[in-house]
């Protein structure tokens, strides 16, 4: 039998070892997966997405017996409600049980007090979970289309309503709570920040709070220091204040500060430096209401709830709603995504899409110039600043003789208006009195109206209300309105009628050549190309597009060899490693490794683009997402393009920096491929080599990637200032349906 073939059998049976477990998770550990989530739902009342650190909150309330046995029964009150109405979107199902739960903890902490009747404590708690569970979830539905989400709202009506119903219940809680002294020295003020941590379960003990900071660590850094930042500025707003006369409860009010400080400055606001600036503010804000609602609802204990931190929160939100699609502060609020991770992808989808505008194709076939882009000197200015103009290159051709040249589509929509019967012009002559000339506006399915301009007289193919495509055709080249030469005017707008503000957009996949021959041609996904550059749309190339677009799920085994000294992060690895590529619901390619790593790659509609890496990666997968993030179908021989990367931390070094890194200033590392062969008759892989541009520490210096159809990736050989690293790919066989399923 040959190397191979053991090889290959290696990692069947290794496969095999793999899909088996899974196969009995759901027959044998039933355990498991209520402690799973146990630990989420509790860690959804502080926005925790994780279950290890929610089973911290869980130990918190042990501190207070009767608060866990409340919030069990809170939890299973929500878990029946949401299984009543067969509804767990993740967007809902946390916020009902976070909701419940909290209610429930108050309920508790009313009546531990007062010595009632076991049945007495155990139907209040269930009318209060009940309560703040069906409030949840219509405060949800009230404000889905809303600029704030209902939090803990539903909770703070149902503690608010117990509090005004048993106002002698919640001063006996209130005096059965230990001493509370100010503090005069760092110890003091220390103890007292722990107990505010407590206080947000209802148990002002530093043993509860210490728990619930260790959740928050646990969780997310950046929430621990957004918090921490709003509540220190909470307390000197408090310490402010009652130097004014104010007499109110501000120590036992100060965890809205915190609550507050993390919600705006790491939850609801990606984590950075101006982010804190928010936590510092949201700390000030929630400390003054809190002394509002203290003075104008004196002696009802809503020092005791968080209401100064939600209105807090919703007041920042609401404030900055008007401009949440342009606002570099606003994330996607994602459960499953701690700051510091929603933080990594936001930066790194910036860094290699850029910002969040229009893509449109390019309209002509052919390599084009670009007469006039962006802020051009003829008539590209003020409010019409973002447009193209296209023409044919001069070398290439007599000038103008781009008339008639067919236009296609650039995006999909539907047309909202059409401009024809004006007369072309004569070459060198313009029509002042009809600036547009014929023109077609689209209105995008993506938002916003897309208008190309001087098109010939009578060559619009399209009308009003219909619906197109990219790529159909709709007209051809003219040189209608104010137009001396030929040419193609394209821009986005912001209203439906000719002479709306224009608004940035991008071309997306095309290629730029230094001249018209497009020699040294680059590959740009997306861009603005500048004036008198040469471009043509990027087309697939059949051998490039099999290869990156027909990756096959399967399982390979890998020998790496390392010569010499290489970094720590692709150290201390097996020389053999098992790989196995599955697809997931969603479409992605996920390639798992037997270490627990994971790259998860997508085949987009202008190439092979690797999204995201987690785990501890084996060397094949760092250089993966490292040396090829993205493969574009168009590649061929001398095609060169870039793409930023920024891998995950590691080594316990990588991990020290990654904790800062919101809040400094590091730009991604940038790296630049170029196709150096494709599959032809000649050959059957296809070659791209990497170079990283900058030094970069523990970053390799050049790449080599060998690829070939269905396989994927079947050579690495990476070069480091020191070492090298050379992965080959031994066997390969294809997953089964079932194989597939079970690995997913």
């Amino acid at each position: 039998m040959s190397s191979a073939l053991k090889g290959w059998m290696g990692g069947r049976h290794y496969l095999a070892a793999m899909i088996q477990p899974r196969r009995n998770t759901g027959r044998e550990h039933m355990t498991v997966r209520a402690i799973d989530h146990l630990g989420r739902a509790f860690g959804g009342i502080l926005m925790i997405g994780a279950s290890r650190p929610g089973l911290l909150i869980l130990a918190a309330l042990t501190v207070e017996p009767i608060h866990l046995v409340g919030a069990l029964l809170g939890l299973l009150v929500a878990d029946g409600y949401l299984r009543a109405i067969g509804n767990e979107d993740p967007a809902l199902a946390p916020m009902v049980r976070a909701n419940a739960i909290l209610s429930a903890v108050a309920a508790a902490w009313l009546v531990a007090p007062m010595q009632q009747p076991l049945h007495v404590a155990a139907i209040l708690i269930l009318l209060a979970s009940g309560a703040a569970t069906v409030a949840s979830a219509a405060l949800a539905s009230a404000l889905a289309s809303s600029a704030v989400p209902p939090l803990s709202a539903a909770f703070a009506i149902t503690f608010g309503i117990l509090l005004m119903l048993l106002p002698h219940w919640a001063q006996q809680a209130v005096l059965s709570e230990p001493p509370w002294p100010y503090p005069i020295d760092i110890l003091g003020w220390l103890d007292s920040f722990m107990r505010s941590m407590g206080m947000i379960l209802f148990s002002p003990r530093p043993e509860t709070g210490l728990f619930v900071l260790a959740a928050l660590f646990l969780w997310s850094r950046a929430l621990v220091l957004s918090g921490i930042v709003g509540w220190i500025s909470g307390i000197l707003a408090a310490e402010a204040l009652a130097g004014f006369g104010f007499q109110w409860l501000w120590l036992m009010a100060a965890h809205n500060g915190f609550i507050a400080g993390m919600l705006l400055g790491a939850v609801f606001h990606l984590p950075n430096r101006a982010a804190l600036v928010i936590s510092a503010v949201a700390g000030v804000s929630a400390s003054v209401l809190a002394l509002a609602l203290q003075t104008g609802f004196s002696g009802t204990g809503w020092a005791f709830q968080p209401l100064p931190a939600l209105i807090t929160v919703w007041i920042g939100l609401l404030a900055v709603s008007a401009r949440a699609a342009q606002h570099p502060l606003i994330t996607t609020l994602r459960r499953d995504l701690s700051p510091e991770q929603a933080w990594r992808q936001a930066a790194l989808a910036k860094g290699r899409f850029g910002a969040p505008e229009p893509l449109v194709a390019v309209p002509l076939a052919g390599v084009v110039t670009i007469s006039q882009s962006f802020d051009g000197p003829f008539s590209h200015r003020g409010a019409w600043r973002h447009g193209l103009d296209f023409e044919l290159p001069a070398d290439m051709a007599p000038r103008g003789s781009i008339l008639g040249a067919p236009i296609y589509c650039p995006t999909a929509g539907v047309v909202e208006l059409v401009g024809d019967g004006v007369a072309d012009n004569p070459l060198g002559v313009s029509n002042y009195s009809q600036n547009w000339g014929n023109y077609i506006i689209i209105r995008m399915d993506h938002g916003g109206w897309l208008m190309m301009a001087h098109l010939a007289q009578g060559s619009i193919g399209v009308v009003p209300g219909q619906r197109v495509a990219i790529g159909q055709p709709l007209a051809t080249v003219g040189n209608s309105g104010r137009s001396p030469i030929p040419h193609l005017h394209l821009h986005v707008q912001s209203g439906p009628l000719p002479g709306a503000p224009t608004l940035p957009f991008k071309l997306a996949n095309y290629v730029q050549g230094s001249t018209s021959a497009m020699t040294e041609p680059v590959w740009i996904r997306a861009g603005v190309p500048e004036s008198s550059s040469f471009i043509r749309a990027a087309l697939n190339v059949p051998a490039s597009f099999r290869i990156a677009a027909g990756l096959a799920p399967g399982a390979g085994l890998w020998r790496i060899t390392a010569t010499d000294t290489i970094p720590a992060r692709f150290s201390g690895f097996p020389h053999t490693e098992y790989l196995s590529t599955t697809l997931d619901s969603a479409g992605n390619h996920c390639v798992a490794d037997s270490q627990g790593g994971q790259l998860v790659m997508r085949a987009d509609a202008d190439g092979l683009r690797v999204y995201s890496i987690g785990g501890r990666p084996s060397p094949v997968l760092l250089l993966w997402s490292m040396a090829l993030p993205v493969l574009p179908y168009c590649a061929v021989p001398g095609l060169s393009w870039s793409d930023r990367i920024d891998p995950p931390p590691i080594t316990l070094l990588d991990r020290i920096e990654s904790l800062a890194a919101p809040y400094l200033s590091r730009p991604l590392a940038v790296i630049r491929l170029i196709c150096t062969a494709i599959a032809d008759g000649t050959r059957e892989d296809m070659v791209v080599e990497a170079q990283m541009l900058g030094r970069r520490k523990n970053f390799p210096v050049r790449v080599t990637v060998r690829l070939a159809s269905v396989k994927g990736p079947i050579a690495w050989e990476a070069h480091f200032e020191k070492g090298s690293i050379l992965a080959e790919l031994v066997s390969f066989g294809p997953l089964s349906a079932d194989e597939t399923a079970a690995l997913n």
